[in-house]
C-alpha cells in the first residue's frame, strides 16, 4: 500500500523512543541507576524516624550480667565427658536464676548457646544425652539449638540465588528437627526463654508469618520485660523478612511499662536505625551508615550497635583506634559472642598487635568450635602474614621466616607457608628443616608440585633416586596428567640407570604436550 512506513523504520523509531525514555528516567531518578549518588542529607531525610526522642527515655548504659567463657567451656566439657546428670543440674541452676530474676536472661540464654556447635559428633552426644535422661527438658532444648546452628551451616551465607536446592533442603531438614525438639522441651517446661526465642527464629526462617507473629505474642506475654525476646521479635519484623519499621517500633513501644524493671529496653528503638545502617552499608554509603549507628546508640547500648560501627571504621575508613574502642565496648556488653573476638582479632592484626590478635582468635574458636567464620579468618590472617613475609623475602630471609612462623600460629594447615619457609630455610643452608617443611607441605596438599621439586633437589644431592621416584609416583597418583612430573621422574630414572623407565616417562610427558620432553626423547632415541 502506497505511503506505508517500512517495518525497519518503525523498529528504529521505537528503539529511539525507548532510549530517550531511559535517558529521561536516568536524569529524573538517578538513584535507580547508582545508589551511591544519594546524598547523606537526602537519604537520611527519607529514612524512618522513630516517634520518640532518646533524651526523653531512661537510657541505660549498664552491661547485662551473663555467664563467663570459662562456664560455657565447662558446660561443653560436661557434654563431651557425657556427664549428663551433672549437665542437667548445671542448666537447671541457670534456669532457676532466671526464674528468680528475669534480668538473668542472658545467663540462661548463653548457657544454651554453648550447644551451637557445628559438628555432627556433638549432635550425636546430645542424642545420647536424651536417651539417658529422657524425662529432662535440657537435652531437648540443647538439641534444638544444635540443629538450628547445623541448619544454617548447611544453608551457608551466600545470597539465595547462589544457594543450591540441596543446601535449602538441608536447612529445612535441620530446622524441622530443631522445632521437634523445642516443642518437646516446652511441653516439659513452658518457661524456657531460649526455647521461645529459638522458635521465633525457626519460623522466621521457614514458617508461616501468622504462626511467627503468634509465637512473638506468646513470648512477649510470658516474658514481658525480656530484652532478648523483644530483640529477636524486632529482628523477625525487619522489612527484609516482610515486616516493617512500624511493626518494629510497636515492639519497642510495648516495652514502655517495663522500663523501671529493665531500662535496657529503650535500646529497642535503636534496632530500627541499626537495620537502616546495615542497609546503607550494603549500598556502600558508609558515612550515612555511621550516622545511623550513632543514632542507634543514642537509645541505649546493644553490642550489635558497636559491633557494626567497629566493622565500618575498620574495613572502610581504616580508623583502627576508633574500631578498637567500639569493639571493646561491644565485648564489654556481650563477652560471650565469638564474632566480637574475631572482629577484634582483625583489628589487632591491622594494628600489627599479633599476640593480641592470636589471643582473640583462640577465644573465638573456644566459643564456637568448628565455625566456618573462625576458620575463614584464621586462613585470611595466615595469608596476610604470608604476604608480609613475601615483601621482605629478597632482603631479609630471617625476618621473612619470622612472619611465616607467625602465619602458622594463626593457621597450621597453610601449605604455602610451609613451602615458602622451606625455600627460605634452604637458602640459609638449613636443609634439614627445609626438608621437613616441604614434606609437611605435601602432607597437607599432596598436589603441591613445587614442594616435590624441592624435595627432588634435596634428595638428588644425596643420590637417593629411589626416594625421588617414590615421591613423584605419589604426586602422579593425585595429578596423573601433569607432564612436568613425568619429566622429573624420568630424570631420576635416568640417573639411577633405568633407561627403559626414563623413556616411558618421557613419552608420557611428551604425549601430554610438554615440548621439552619431546625434544629430549628425540635426542636419546
Amino acid at each position: 500500500m502506497q505511503g506505508s512506513i517500512p517495518a525497519w523504520i518503525k523498529i528504529i523509531v521505537l528503539i529511539g523512543a525507548c532510549l530517550g525514555l531511559i535517558a529521561i528516567i536516568a536524569i529524573i531518578m538517578p538513584r535507580f541507576f547508582d545508589t551511591s549518588l544519594i546524598s547523606t542529607q537526602e537519604s537520611l531525610q527519607n529514612f524512618y524516624k522513630v516517634s520518640v526522642d532518646p533524651g526523653d527515655l531512661p537510657v541505660s548504659r549498664e552491661a547485662p550480667e551473663t555467664i563467663s567463657i570459662a562456664q560455657m567451656i565447662e558446660l561443653r566439657e560436661l557434654l563431651e565427658m557425657q556427664e549428663f546428670n551433672a549437665l542437667n543440674e548445671a542448666l537447671y541452676e541457670f534456669q532457676k536464676l532466671f526464674e528468680e530474676n528475669p534480668l538473668n536472661e542472658y545467663k540462661i540464654y548463653d548457657a544454651y548457646r554453648v550447644f551451637e556447635i557445628l559438628d555432627l559428633y556433638f549432635a550425636e552426644l546430645i542424642g545420647r544425652w536424651k536417651e539417658q535422661t529422657p524425662d529432662a527438658y535440657q537435652p531437648y532444648l540443647a538439641a534444638g539449638v544444635c540443629y538450628y546452628a547445623l541448619g544454617w551451616k548447611e544453608r551457608g551465607t551466600k545470597y539465595i540465588a547462589d544457594t543450591t536446592e540441596e543446601q535449602i533442603e538441608g536447612l529445612r531438614k535441620y530446622l524441622s528437627e530443631a522445632e521437634k525438639n523445642v516443642n518437646v522441651c516446652m511441653k516439659m517446661n513452658p518457661n524456657l526463654l531460649p526455647a521461645h526465642d529459638l522458635l521465633i527464629s525457626i519460623y522466621n526462617s521457614h514458617g508461616p508469618d501468622r504462626i511467627e507473629k503468634e509465637l512473638i505474642q506468646t513470648a512477649l506475654e510470658r516474658f514481658p520485660q525480656s530484652y532478648l525476646i523483644r530483640n529477636t521479635a524486632c529482628w523477625a519484623l525487619e522489612p527484609r523478612w516482610g515486616g516493617s519499621y512500624e511493626q518494629m517500633e510497636e515492639i519497642a513501644k510495648s516495652a514502655v511499662p517495663h522500663y523501671n524493671s529493665n531500662p535496657r529496653l529503650t535500646a529497642l528503638y535503636g534496632k530500627i536505625y541499626l537495620y537502616q545502617g546495615d542497609y546503607m552499608s550494603r549500598l556502600k554509603n558508609f558515612e550515612e551508615a555511621i550516622e545511623l549507628f550513632n543514632r542507634a546508640i543514642e537509645f541505649g547500648d546493644d553490642w550489635n550497635f558497636y559491633y557494626r560501627r567497629a566493622r565500618t571504621y575498620h574495613f572502610t575508613f581504616k580508623k583502627y583506634d576508633r574500631a578498637l574502642d567500639d569493639i571493646n565496648k561491644s565485648i564489654a556488653i556481650r563477652p560471650t559472642r565469638s564474632k566480637n573476638y574475631i572482629m577484634r582479632s582483625k583489628i589487632y592484626l591491622a594494628m600489627e598487635n599479633y599476640d593480641e590478635s592470636l589471643s582473640d582468635l583462640a577465644i573465638g574458636n573456644q566459643l564456637t568450635p568448628e565455625s566456618d567464620r573462625v576458620e575463614d579468618w584464621a586462613q585470611r590472617a595466615s595469608n596476610e602474614l604470608l604476604r608480609k613475609g613475601h615483601l621482605i623475602f629478597k632482603t631479609d630471609l630471617s625476618a621473612a621466616i619470622d612472619f611465616y612462623n607467625l602465619s602458622l600460629q594463626f593457621y597450621q594447615s597453610n601449605d604455602e607457608v610451609y613451602y615458602w619457609r622451606g625455600v627460605a630455610l634452604h637458602r640459609l643452608q638449613n636443609k634439614e628443616d627445609a626438608m621437613l617443611d616441604f614434606t609437611q607441605c605435601i602432607e597437607i596438599n599432596p598436589r603441591h608440585f613445587e614442594s616435590y621439586r624441592m624435595i627432588d633437589y634435596l634428595l638428588a644431592e644425596k643420590g637417593q633416586w629411589d626416594m625421588i621416584i617414590a615421591y613423584w609416583t605419589v604426586f602422579l597418583e593425585h595429578e596423573p596428567d601433569e607432564a612436568r612430573a613425568y619429566l622429573e621422574r624420568a630424570g631420576a630414572h635416568k640417573r639411577k640407570g633405568d633407561r627403559e623407565a626414563a623413556i616411558a616417562d618421557l613419552m608420557s610427558s611428551c604425549d601430554l604436550g610438554l615440548e621439552e620432553a619431546c625434544k629430549i626423547l628425540d635426542r636419546i632415541q
